[in-house]
């Protein structure tokens, strides 16, 4: 059984009275403290407002410039997506003899404003065989904007190019 002598009972209440008495302190020092001429601040210091204003810029900046920087890398993906699908159109035009097997200086699309494409045919050096070998190499270009620097891409390939053979002689009896 838990049975409470006078003793215990004697040092629980002196414990509840220092307890009491330090609650007591602690009130009126945070009174002393939070008080100024009897009011109760209500509100945050000039000091705290201008450090949260300035934490609250200075993370809008940087949030800011993150998304100028995601804008500028997903309108240069768009632009070489572009770039290629314009690169394998035209080198499946030339692969299945819609447009001639030569080279093309560099010309504007008019399908595709602002950009522009080149076809080079280069040969292989050494003479294997009839038919030889070339390198076709076809290249969309975007015209540079004042705020963004121009895109390139080259797609190629190599081709069999058939020498033309001359005409049989006819042979007149």
């Amino acid at each position: 059984m838990n049975r409470r002598t006078p003793k215990i009972l004697r040092a629980e209440k002196e414990i509840a009275e220092r307890t009491s008495t330090t609650s007591k302190m602690i009130d009126n020092l945070s009174s002393h403290v939070w008080h100024t001429r009897g009011a109760r601040r209500a509100g945050l210091s000039l000091i705290e407002v201008l450090i949260a204003t300035a934490i609250l810029m200075a993370s809008a900046a940087l949030l800011l410039d993150l998304a100028q920087v995601g804008q500028k890398h997903a309108t240069s993906a768009e632009d070489k997506a572009v770039a290629q699908r314009i690169c394998q159109s035209l080198l499946n035009e030339i692969l299945v003899g819609a447009r001639p097997l030569e080279s093309v200086p560099v010309e504007p699309l008019p399908d595709e404003p602002g950009w522009a494409w080149s076809v080079e045919l280069t040969p292989l050096e050494a003479r294997l065989t009839d038919p030889q070998i070339a390198v076709v190499r076809v290249t969309a270009l975007k015209e540079p904007l004042a705020n963004s620097r121009g895109e390139e891409f080259t797609l190629w390939r190599w081709v069999r190019v058939r020498t033309p053979q001359p005409a049989p002689e006819e042979v007149l009896p």
